[in-house]
This record gives C-alpha cells, structure tokens and sequence, in this order.
C-alpha cells in the first residue's frame, strides 16, 4: 500500500513530534508500506533515509494556496493522510484526517472574527472531504462530534487512536552527564516545570499564581522554569502576574528533544493546568521520564494522567498549591507518583499507534475500490 503524508509541519511542536514519531514508527510494523512525503525536502531528509519518497510541497498552512490541492503526485498514491484540519483540497485519493482538538474554536483564548471563520471553514471541509477521521482522544472526539455541522454524520468514521512519549523518555537515564547538562543549562537544583506555549488554554497565569500562593514555604516556594516561550514576549504578556505573585522565572530556551528527559528529571515535578489538550505531549513525556505531574482535570488530560499523577480543577489555585507543597516535601508520596506514572506511560505505544493507523489507511482505501 502506499501512503501520502502532508508533511509541511514536521518541525512544528505537537503536530509535528505526531508526524516525526508516526513516520519513524509506519515502517516498523507495516514492512509492505510505501510512503511519500510532501513538504519541504530540508526538513525531510531523515527520513529520505528511511526510504521515504519525499515531494516539494511549498504553500503555507492556513492559506488558499493549500486549498488548490494536493500536488499531482498524490494521485499515485492508495490514500493519503493529512495531519491536521488544515489539509489540502481536492484530494484525489481517499483521504485520513487527524483532528488533533478544536482549541481554535471553543478556547480558552479561541479565535474571533474573520480568523474563526476561516477555521471552521477549513475543519468543515476537512470533516466533508475525509474518507475517515483519527482523534487523539474522546475529549477531542467529542468536541468534534458537538461543535462541528456534520460531525454526527461521519461519526462511524471516527477513530480514537492515543499517541505516546518517544523512546528517548523511557531510556535508563545517565544521571552524571544529567546533572552537568543541568548545571551548564542554569537550572536550579530544584525547581518548578512547565511545558507549552505561551497560549491563554496552556494556564501560564495560573501556573504563576499557584506557584506564588505557595508563600515562603521552604517546601514549595521554588523557581519556576518554563521552556516553550520566548522569554522577552513572555514577560511582557504576563507582566502583571509576575509582578504580583514574585515569582522567580526561568527560561532555558530551545531544548533539544534528547535533552527533554534530563529537563523532566531535575524537576520537583511537572505543572500542567492546559484547559483543553487534544492529548497533551508534556504529560505522557514527563510520566515516561520519571517526573510527578500535576495537571488538569479537563479536556484530554485524564486519558493520559489517568492515576498516573494527581488531577485538578484548572482553576482552583489552592488546590494547586496544596498538592505542590506535598509532592516537594514528601519525599515518598513524590517516588509513588513516579513509579505509577511510569507505568501509566507503559499503556501508550508509537507502535500500536502506527499499527492502529495502518489498519485506518487500509479500511480508507478499500472503501473506494
């Protein structure tokens, strides 16, 4: 069979670590697999290694140009898979569209105007033109099938296929080079983590002002390093949260995906209050790693955290502030919520993910026969 993948936002963060993993993953359990890869071939060539075919794919994401259609190569394919709800036109081939959440709809922080216009359109008509339909989550399911006009009638296309933390967080860790990277990175013995975007769902107010709840406590009151924004826009955005709650920031910048573990590892724990995941990278990574996560009770979160962490409400600070003050001065509570949350991480697989996906190729392509 072979497979055509929209590749245009392979660097991105979370759709972009999907496509990098399933890609990685496709070949492994489907050894009769062909795949082709449209978009830029610079940010392609690991996986020309791999015996990917790619194809020049240039125009951008959320614009016209991508609604003129797929390049005419894709016409040689069985089916093609586009990775979010931004996906081609005209697809001359069954088409699989993975719909990662609906955030640009129902917020926090949704998008107004001609822009949420825009977006609909574009989840419509990927809704209309897919042969089938893949969601990270039942939250995500949900939403689509609630939010979208005729969603209910391709409901029996949808399929629920959970994602996973890459093989590099599950690695024995080499605790003394860990430790260095951490010291020439200029983080804190001890410290606060949290992980995303600067987004109004990913909670970064919150996070500051559950931190700064803490008051002077030895036990919670640490620094908070924050990686995903830049540090600049970020502080100017949240300027009067920072002023108010004093807490200290620290931002380490751009880490490399072999670094992430490391950054996981050093952490008191993982702060994660994010409204409305589709599933949520941060979370299964830091529970793979060995690192306490603390997040939210909504969207996606519970599927992943499961009894792996300890769920919140998003908006009560107090509660946030209790739990952290637990998980920094109990010692012992802190080693039981790693080794559950490890094996939470043990139930999610790239492997079954890409087997999962496989058969979804396959069905899309008989259907058309």
């Amino acid at each position: 069979m072979h497979v055509g993948i929209d590749a245009r936002m392979i660097g991105h963060s979370g759709i972009g670590v999907y496509l990098r993993e399933l890609i990685r993953h496709l070949r492994r359990v489907a050894s009769d697999l062909e795949i082709t890869l449209f978009g830029r071939p610079i940010k392609l060539q690991e996986f020309e290694a791999l015996g990917c075919r790619v194809v020049p794919y240039l125009a951008g994401i959320y614009g016209g140009a991508e609604r003129r259609g797929w390049p005419r190569e894709a016409a040689r394919c069985d089916v093609l898979h586009a990775p979010h709800y931004s996906a081609p036109g005209r697809p001359p081939r069954p088409m699989v569209v993975t719909f990662h959440d609906l955030i640009h709809l129902l917020g926090p922080g949704a998008l107004v105007g001609p822009r949420r216009w825009w977006a609909r359109h574009l989840m419509s008509s990927a809704l209309r033109s897919a042969e089938a339909i893949v969601c990270d989550s039942e939250a995500t399911r949900r939403d689509l099938l609630s939010t979208l006009r005729g969603g209910r009638s391709k409901e029996r296309t949808i399929r629920v296929i959970p994602l996973a933390a890459g093989r590099v967080f599950r690695e024995e860790p080499d605790t003394e080079s860990e430790t260095a990277w951490r010291h020439e990175a200029g983080l804190p013995g001890r410290h606060w983590l949290t992980v995303g975007i600067d987004k109004p769902h990913k909670g970064h107010d919150f996070t500051l002002a559950a931190v700064a709840r803490l008051g002077a406590s030895a036990d919670g009151r640490l620094p908070l390093v924050i990686v995903g924004p830049e540090e600049r826009r970020f502080r100017k955005r949240h300027r009067e949260a920072l002023r108010l709650g004093g807490v200290e920031v620290i931002f380490p910048g751009w880490i490399e995906e072999e670094r992430l573990p490391a950054l996981y590892r050093g952490a008191v724990a993982l702060l994660f209050p994010s409204q409305r995941e589709g599933f949520g990278f941060p979370a299964i990574e830091a529970l793979a790693a060995g690192c306490p996560v603390l997040a939210a009770d909504s969207g996606a979160l519970p599927e992943v955290v499961g009894e792996g962490g300890v769920l919140l409400p998003p908006d009560d600070a107090g509660a946030w502030a209790k739990a952290m003050e637990r998980v920094a001065g109990d010692e012992s509570h802190r080693r039981d919520l790693i080794e559950c949350g490890r094996r939470r991480a043990e139930q999610f697989s790239w492997a079954r993910t890409a087997a999962q996906m496989v058969e979804v190729y396959r069905r899309a392509a008989q259907r058309q026969r």
